[in-house]
Formats: C-alpha cells, sequence, structure tokens
C-alpha cells in the first residue's frame, strides 16, 4: 500500500483565481457535511489576481485598498510602470506607519523598454525600501548593492545532486554550450535575445543592440 502525505503548504480552497473575479475570491476554506449541512471551515487567507494592466492610466493601483501580507509582482522585467506599482502598493503592506506585510518582485528581463523600471529599482535598492545585496556578479549598483540575483546556471535541475546542491562546473559548461549554439547565428540578436533572457550576469539583463554581442 502506498502512503502519501500532501506537502505541508497545501490548502484546499474556494473560489477563482480569475482577476475580472471580485466576489468570488480564490480563499483557503472547503465545505464539510455537519449533520446534513454544509459548513465552511479553514483558515480563510485569501488570494487576489489583479491585473497592473498599462493600457488603462490607474493600471498601476490595480492592488490599491487592500492590505496583504504578501503582494507578488510575476516577471516584473515586463512591468514599465514598476516604480509606480511599487509606490501604490506601499499602503497595501503598512498600517498605522508599520510596515507588517511583504512586497515580492521576480522575472527576468526580455524586452530592454519594459525593463528601465526594473533596472532602476534593482541597482538602487536602497532608494525604493527594497532589500539590497552585494553584487557578486558584476560591478554596477548603489555602493555595490542590487536586488537579490540569481544567475541562470543555478536552476539547472539536471546539475544538482539529490539536496539540490549544483554542480557549478556542470551547470557553467552547460550555458557555455548553449551560449555557444545561440551565437552560430548570423545574426547576432539571437545570442544577445539568449543572454537577457538567461542572464548569468546582471548586466546581461538590459542588453541592447548596443550591448555585447558575444560571451565575455
Amino acid at each position: 500500500e502506498t502512503v502519501t502525505t500532501p506537502c505541508p503548504l497545501y490548502r484546499r480552497t474556494l473560489g477563482k483565481l480569475d482577476p475580472s473575479n471580485k466576489k468570488n475570491l480564490y480563499r483557503a476554506k472547503y465545505k464539510v457535511d455537519i449533520n446534513g449541512e454544509f459548513v465552511e471551515r479553514g483558515t480563510g487567507s485569501t488570494i487576489a489576481h489583479v491585473n497592473y494592466s498599462t493600457k488603462k492610466g490607474d493600471g498601476h493601483i490595480a492592488a490599491a485598498g487592500g492590505r496583504y501580507l504578501y503582494s507578488v509582482i510575476e516577471e516584473v522585467g515586463g512591468l514599465e510602470s514598476f516604480i509606480d506599482v511599487l509606490g501604490a502598493n506601499e499602503a497595501t503592506v503598512t498600517r498605522s506607519g508599520h510596515r507588517f506585510g511583504v512586497q515580492w518582485a521576480m522575472g527576468t528581463s526580455g524586452h530592454i523598454e519594459y525593463i528601465q523600471a526594473t533596472k532602476k529599482v534593482f541597482l538602487n535598492p536602497q532608494d525604493y525600501n527594497v532589500l539590497a545585496f552585494k553584487n557578486q556578479f558584476g560591478h554596477t549598483g548603489k555602493n555595490g548593492m542590487i536586488g537579490y540575483f540569481i544567475p541562470y546556471y543555478i536552476t539547472f535541475l539536471d546539475c544538482k545532486d539529490e539536496n539540490g546542491n549544483t554542480n557549478y562546473e556542470d551547470a557553467i559548461n552547460k550555458v557555455n554550450r548553449l551560449r555557444q549554439k545561440e551565437s552560430e547565428s548570423s545574426d547576432p540578436k539571437v545570442l544577445r535575445d539568449y543572454m537577457m533572457n538567461y542572464p548569468c550576469y546582471v548586466d546581461e539583463m538590459w542588453l541592447t543592440d548596443k550591448g555585447y554581442y558575444l560571451p565575455y
């Protein structure tokens, strides 16, 4: 007999994640039958999904008005209004002057025009109340400090041992082979775009036509 244990973070839920859905939010609740009547149980924690669309003037305040323990922005490199969103959401994780929640933004680059706001915050984290880390993957950043950067070669699951530790030699050799393949194209944009989307150095996240075409 196979016995399985659910992940400790697993929750049974009700509702939907559809951003247009305002009444039936995704929440950690479930229904149990008590004496023939279904009663809701669970923590009641709610996930609200919003869309920071730049197609509407007030898109950056899509999450305003709420109070969130965690405020997560996905694919921040494509959010050209990131600084406005960051400012608008500060009040959603703060109450009576005390910050109780966390703002978190993650993603990569891919479009040099859209990523300018993210680049500004990433290279000047202290100016935007963002946790700063020493830049170990380049020489940029205010006072040598940047946002949290994970180089692409860290993500290769086939270069990790059973405990999740990366074999750096294997991982770096693999990414170099992949870059060599992209560099064989007659169009330098192929390699440049690849490096932007899968960066191993901080500066590779915002390469332009005037940037480096070949690995360095």
